[in-house]
């Protein structure tokens, strides 16, 4: 993991951000972070953001400024003021926060704790919005800050993006640190819930979704255009075909179209048959047609 580091943090001025809240992921980042830095003679900032919004978030802050404390980083608990019970919002004031914090410390590169289970879950949920084949590549290991003015010079990273969360447990785990498990995780009105509870125990499948999801690289521009209905349709049938299940054998369409239907539901599609079957027979090249 720490090849990662050092490619995406490597050239960065100044201290290296880290946003941690407390749970698994951004914990595990915070020591795998920490031993990088001890490596590579870099100093850290961590920032965990309370957007009071649960009651528990102070002593969830306080606990990961603890573990800062013993690992021997900087901490500054950053508290949203203007606090609202919506995620996209939520995001935006968050990342706000820890690119004006990170700035007033002099650095540019903040390293965010996405995993590669966020990866199938943001695949998943960009192909049900009808993304194009670029926005179905899903996060990137390094971008520019999603906000502005305040994310000015800022750019994000995602060192451990190819891992798992379950790796990242282990890690922690066998290290005695314990993470919080943050109850809107649980949550079924978001969307994201859904489809990770959809997800969850299918390490094939997770695969098969993260292999699907780099089929864009190297696409032509034209595909870099908002999919119609047809288009939506035909990658949900992909994903339900090649993903969700991965076994059916789809060279016979006319076979293949009610078991894939029923997938399809699952995933929010309510797709006919004949519709299935056209569409089967179109899957690109570049992609496997047998599970």
């Amino acid at each position: 993991m720490m090849d990662a580091f050092d490619r995406l943090c490597g050239t960065a001025s100044g201290p290296i951000g880290i946003a941690v809240s407390g749970g698994s992921d951004s914990l595990a980042l915070l020591v795998l972070a920490h031993d990088w830095a001890a490596r590579a003679g870099r100093d850290l900032m961590a920032f965990t953001v309370d957007h009071r919004l649960r009651p528990e978030a102070a002593d969830e802050a306080r606990h990961v400024a603890g573990i800062c404390a013993h690992l021997g980083i900087g901490h500054q608990t950053l508290t949203w003021e203007t606090p609202v019970s919506k995620q996209a919002l939520a995001r935006r004031a968050r990342h706000g926060l820890m690119a004006a914090a990170l700035r007033a410390r002099g650095g540019a590169r903040l390293l965010l704790g996405h995993t590669s289970d966020d990866q199938c879950e943001t695949f998943l949920m960009r192909a049900r919005q009808g993304s194009t084949w670029y926005g179905l590549a899903g996060m990137q290991p390094r971008a520019v800050s999603p906000v502005w003015p305040e994310g000015q010079g800022v750019m994000i990273a995602r060192p451990v993006l190819s891992h798992s969360r379950s790796e990242l447990r282990i890690c922690l785990t066998s290290r005695g640190i314990l993470w919080v498990d943050d109850p809107s995780n649980r949550n079924l009105a978001y969307e994201r819930v859904r489809v990770r509870a959809q997800l969850d125990g299918h390490a094939d499948l997770k695969a098969r979704i993260l292999q699907l999801s780099s089929t864009d690289k190297g696409k032509p521009s034209s595909m870099d255009k908002p999919l119609d209905t047809r288009g939506r349709t035909s990658l949900l049938i992909i994903i339900a075909a090649l993903a969700r299940l991965a076994k059916i054998d789809v060279s016979k369409p006319s076979k293949a179209a009610g078991r894939i239907q029923t997938e399809a539901e699952t995933l929010g599609a309510k797709i006919g048959l004949r519709t299935i079957e056209e569409h089967l027979k179109r899957i690109p090249d570049s992609l496997e047609r047998r599970g």
